[in-house]
């Protein structure tokens, strides 16, 4: 049903649909891609959106094994020979800059007629609620204890530790554990790391973040590695730590969307421990 009503659009049409699907059923569902090919021969097609497309730059196709699969896919959307059949391309990001736009050409093996990256305002990315720390440890175990006495005053709240290796975020699961109990505190640590299996991490992601309820499950930390991708619009974020300084600045605005949504300045801290 869903096929047809698409393919009875007209050129002139009133109506807009949105489509959204991911790249896995994308690439499992190649009528759908035929469908979507006639459509920009009908000039139907006005514009395909790339969402979050710093996973992409930043991890290459390892992030997403599928996106090789579709990129002849892609240059058939785009194709070289007839630029002006092209739909607008609306690549999404907190941070892109002009060698990103040269990668994003790389990876999709793909050219623009015209291009730009456009900016949001300044103030939509100004989060004056969020305190950001650096410290020099030793030990992060003294700042995870700040975390718990957080966690431990307000029952809502929830915090996400970030490890470097899957050793460290272990270690800091375990340490989380033991703490909580001596303190005979409400609230669980997840574990996360790259070598778990994806569903287990899909799972215990959704748990975290509240997608996905559990009886017996009050989840209150997170340990992980970058495999942990929980997203930014989480609610009751108020702390996230990493054990590592940060490669670049961009990621350090990337992670000042990961919490503060609350908008509670007194509570909101995003720390950088080396």
């Amino acid at each position: 049903i869903i096929f047809d009503d698409l393919l009875s659009m007209k050129k002139n049409t009133t109506r807009t649909c949105f489509v959204i699907i991911s790249p896995q059923a994308l690439n499992s569902l190649s009528k759908f891609q035929d469908i979507l090919i006639t459509l920009l021969q009908k000039s139907v097609l006005k514009m395909v959106v790339f969402d979050e497309i710093h996973l992409l730059l930043q991890h290459g196709f390892s992030f997403r094994q599928c996106i090789p699969q579709l990129k002849p896919f892609i240059q058939k959307l785009f194709p070289s020979q007839k630029t002006n059949l092209h739909p607008l391309l609306l690549a999404m990001t907190t941070t892109f800059d002009n060698s990103d736009l040269s990668l994003f050409h790389d990876l999709l093996g793909i050219e623009f007629q015209n291009e730009g990256i456009y900016w949001s305002k300044p103030e939509q990315c100004n989060r004056k609620e969020i305190l950001f720390h650096v410290s020099i440890r030793e030990r992060i175990s003294p700042a995870v204890s700040l975390v718990l006495d957080t966690l431990s005053k307000y029952d809502q709240c929830k915090a996400i530790v970030y490890s470097n290796t899957k050793t460290n975020a272990i270690k800091l699961h375990s340490f989380f554990n033991n703490k909580n109990d001596l303190r005979k505190n409400h609230g669980d640590s997840l574990l996360v790391h790259g070598e778990i299996h994806r569903y287990e991490k899909f799972m215990f992601t959704k748990l975290f973040v509240g997608d996905l309820k559990c009886s017996h499950l009050h989840p209150k930390l997170l340990s992980a590695t970058s495999a942990a991708n929980c997203g930014i619009d989480i609610e009751n974020i108020y702390t996230v730590v990493h054990n590592q300084l940060p490669p670049d600045i961009k990621t350090i605005i990337q992670e000042m969307g990961r919490a503060g949504r609350q908008k509670c300045p007194e509570l909101n801290s995003i720390s950088y421990m080396t």
